[in-house]
């Protein structure tokens, strides 16, 4: 007998958003793992204030997420998020290309990553009854999508430690 997940993600449309949420979570993962390297190698111990603040901003960014993923399209809402992602997580490097890395452009760009994750959350979320079909698919769907979250919050840091030794 197949694995329920197997057969939502022979959907073309719910293996799309899964492929794309699998690949930027595990992303997602092993750039936080960097951050925090990077700050290490930056402040030492302090480095710590980096992770604590990127929780502060999902907190508060959190509260007032689901407004607004309601009232944009789910859809645009994932792909602006994911693009303006991108921009910020490069933000750091040119910042220490110009002026050499520090703390504060970590955390600055930490924290901006953090809240735009808070924004993403809702609007995956609220897409799944739209690509789930039915409301007996949504359960399973919601599970796919929960399952593929936390395994990237595993393996990206898994995967870090043999990728910081080819990087």
């Amino acid at each position: 007998m197949a694995h329920p997940f197997a057969d939502l993600l022979r959907d073309r449309r719910i293996g799309a958003l899964w492929g794309g949420l699998a690949f930027s979570a595990f992303g997602n993962e092993l750039g936080r793992i960097a951050m925090v390297w990077l700050a290490i190698g930056v402040v030492g111990a302090d480095a710590g204030f980096l992770p604590m603040a990127q929780n502060a901003v999902v907190l508060i960014v959190s509260l007032g997420a689901g407004l607004v993923s309601h009232r944009l399209s789910p859809r645009l809402t994932m792909i602006g998020v994911d693009m303006a992602s991108a921009v910020i997580a490069v933000a750091p490097v040119v910042v220490a290309l110009i002026w050499g890395l520090t703390f504060w452009s970590l955390v600055a760009s930490a924290m901006c990553l953090a809240a735009l994750s808070a924004l993403f959350q809702p609007a995956l979320y609220s897409s799944v009854p739209h690509i789930a079909g039915t409301p007996e698919r949504m359960q399973g769907v919601n599970a796919l999508f929960d399952a593929t979250t936390r395994m990237s919050r595993l393996l990206g840091p898994f995967a870090a430690g043999p990728l910081s030794a080819v990087v």
